[in-house]
């Protein structure tokens, strides 16, 4: 007997969407960086995590807000923040079942030496259940 293929969900397109649900239409998140490059945006990107068992993942999640002053960044990164820490509470992350959400980083100011956009970033551990 062959063993079920578990696949784990994939968990920047699952934030992604979370976020996307609640910021403005100006202000929208993506796994990499928009082209054009807009005023302001996050950026989703995955950094590792563990398996939980065998139906649970919790990969390590870098949110990045960019905008074009430190007060702006600030403000879209604590707003992602809110939405994240909502979702946990509602058991979903952009439609996939989510039962936790740690945070590793709270939003700080971290310059992006490759842009003058401000950025701010924050880091997360979230826990979502294959399908």
């Amino acid at each position: 007997m062959i063993a079920e293929l578990i696949v784990p969900p994939d968990s920047v397109m699952a934030v992604v969407r979370e976020l996307n649900a609640s910021l403005p239409g100006t202000e929208r998140a993506a796994g990499r960086v928009p082209s054009p490059r807009p005023k302001k945006f996050v950026r989703v990107r995955a950094a590792g995590g563990t398996p939980v068992s065998l139906v649970h993942v919790t990969p390590t999640v870098l949110v990045e807000s960019y905008a074009a002053t430190d007060g702006d960044a600030d403000d879209l990164a604590r707003r992602c923040h809110a939405i994240i820490l909502r979702a946990a509470r509602n058991g979903w992350m952009g439609g996939v079942p989510c039962a936790d959400v740690g945070v590793f980083a709270m939003p700080a100011d971290l310059p992006d030496p490759d842009t003058e956009q401000a950025r701010s970033t924050a880091t997360y551990a979230v826990t979502l259940r294959a399908a």
